[in-house]
């Protein structure tokens, strides 16, 4: 199938955001997600830059995962985090208890402690545990194409200022090459109608490279402090770290 002109970012209504899906047809989405992120291996390339830092750290690395979703790659990260002998505290923030619901099932069948909380993030980001400790690492993957642009300067603001050691952003990139990965993905790895929809609705209001960066640097993730790579599929990855 041809993609539409991508020419600028569009925003159109999600599926998944709608509050009157049902909680079958959001768990089945959810897992459609999680097949889809496997397959595009969003754990193991954030982990490559997660990793080092758990390394370095003499406490174990307390992570949060902003807008965590149905928690399936704060799951994947532990367990990497455990295979490898490393300490990780997994946190992970979501507004929606149905995807709450889901991650904390997730990570039960894996046999991990993981922390869950509700929030909405552009509102009341959690900026500490409930026991007061900061958050080392502020993990923000495949939301930032929900929003607009100001909400997305206040939020990696915000994890910017609170994120005692580094922040790691992962989000898809608005293309041609993009979309057509969208909708195969979709309909190989899923039946779900929600995910079908949502996939090219995503690609269609990402943010394109430059866009990005102008936020970073809006941001205060300045090109100093911030490295960026662009995985396959028309992904980006940004690490910025406290100096």
């Amino acid at each position: 199938m041809r993609p539409p002109p991508l020419g600028n970012r569009r925003r159109r209504d999600e599926l998944m955001d709608d509050p009157a899906l049902d909680a079958a047809r959001h768990h089945e989405a959810l897992e459609g997600l999680a097949r889809l992120h496997r397959a595009s291996f969003t754990a193991r390339r954030i982990w490559s830059r997660l990793a080092p830092l758990a390394r370095t750290q003499d406490t174990p690395l307390r992570v949060l995962d902003v807008a965590c979703g149905g928690g399936e790659l704060l799951v994947d990260l532990a367990q990497r985090a455990r295979r490898a002998g490393l300490e990780l505290e997994a946190w992970g923030c979501d507004r929606s208890d149905v995807a709450l619901q889901h991650a904390e099932n997730a990570a039960q069948r894996a046999g991990l402690s993981a922390h869950f909380l509700q929030a909405d993030v552009l509102h009341e980001l959690p900026l500490h545990t409930p026991d007061g400790a900061p958050y080392h690492v502020m993990l923000n993957s495949l939301f930032l194409h929900h929003i607009s642009e100001t909400e997305a300067f206040h939020l990696l603001t915000r994890l910017r200022e609170h994120a005692t050691r580094a922040v790691l952003v992962h989000d898809l990139l608005r293309s041609r090459a993009g979309w057509r990965w969208a909708w195969l993905g979709s309909r190989c790895l899923t039946r779900s109608p929600v995910v079908r929809h949502d996939a090219l609705a995503s690609v269609e209001s990402a943010f394109s490279y430059s866009e990005l960066g102008f936020l970073f640097g809006r941001a205060g993730m300045h090109r100093n402090q911030t490295r960026v790579w662009t995985p396959w599929p028309a992904r980006l990855l940004a690490l910025w770290q406290r100096p």
